[in-house]
């Protein structure tokens, strides 16, 4: 288990490591196996064809990430309606101690 300050939990956490684990993870896993499979009939020698289908892998990912998924992402959030609306949350007045 990661204690939150700890060393391990701080390095996984950086900005350059979070960022594309949120953003390109799902498109990642989406990708990962049509580029596997195109590369499988093209390069015949294992090491080369799972570097090269690492690198692709990502560029595609970025790719999709960048010029579809952000762009319906801000479209849906300007357009539609927020799924689960905020509820206000209500000031009390309390008394203030003298």
């Amino acid at each position: 288990m990661l204690e939150p300050a700890g060393f391990l939990a701080r390095i996984l956490s950086h900005p350059w490591l979070a960022n594309p684990g949120r953003d390109l993870s799902y498109a990642m896993y989406l990708w990962h196996l049509p580029v596997y499979l195109l590369l499988m009939r093209l390069i015949p020698a294992l090491p080369l064809r799972i570097a090269l289908t690492a690198v692709l892998t990502v560029l595609v990912a970025y790719a999709s990430f960048r010029f579809v998924e952000r762009p319906l992402r801000q479209w849906a959030n300007a357009k539609l309606e927020p799924a689960v609306e905020p509820v206000p949350r209500e000031r009390t007045k309390e008394p203030v101690a003298a």
